[in-house]
């Protein structure tokens, strides 16, 4: 089967503006001043675009320029600015962890404080102790050595009751010297 074609026949345009037109053709001197009238307008217009265009355009790719720099040295800043903003933050915990420590230090240095002072004055006690101690058995020692009689029982027993590593309380004077 062959297949179906379906032909139209063109219409002419000027049946359409023949009848817009009523019939009638438009005088040739109309025709020629829209012509010149279209032709004078559109000349300076076209100048004008060229001269806007290209001035603007310029202008406007400059600008663009000047922008996306300006863009990019204000991300570069703000980068830096937000890279300075973690450290400081680092450097503010590290500080603020130092002084917690500190604080504490502190703290645990005062509290010491009297038991030190308390401590030291025990310590200042048992030297003097030690030192009246030692006075009195380096007094004993020259009474011994010059060969004088025992010296005070009291003074000795005491002295050798500290001294006697058996705990007897077998005390002789002796005439010999030490």
């Amino acid at each position: 089967m062959a297949p179906i074609s379906c032909h139209y026949r063109p219409v002419p345009m000027g049946d359409k503006l023949n009848s817009v037109l009523g019939g009638r053709k438009a005088p040739c001197w109309l025709v020629i001043m829209l012509v010149v009238g279209v032709g004078i307008l559109l000349v300076p217009l076209s100048i004008f675009a060229v001269k806007a265009n290209r001035e603007s355009c310029k202008d406007g790719l400059l600008a663009e320029q000047k922008c996306q720099n300006l863009t990019h040295l204000l991300e570069h800043q703000l980068t830096q600015a937000h890279n300075l903003l973690l450290k400081m933050k680092n450097q503010t915990a590290t500080c603020n962890q130092t002084v917690v420590t500190l604080k504490a230090s502190l703290e645990a240095e005062k509290a010491q404080g009297p038991k030190q002072q308390e401590l030291l004055q025990e310590l200042q006690g048992e030297i003097k102790k030690l030192k009246q101690k030692l006075q009195d058995t380096t007094t004993e020692l020259k009474q011994l050595r010059s060969g004088s009689p025992c010296p005070p029982a009291m003074a000795l027993s005491s002295y050798l009751k500290t001294q006697d590593p058996l705990g007897s309380e077998n005390y002789h004077c002796s005439e010999d010297k030490v």
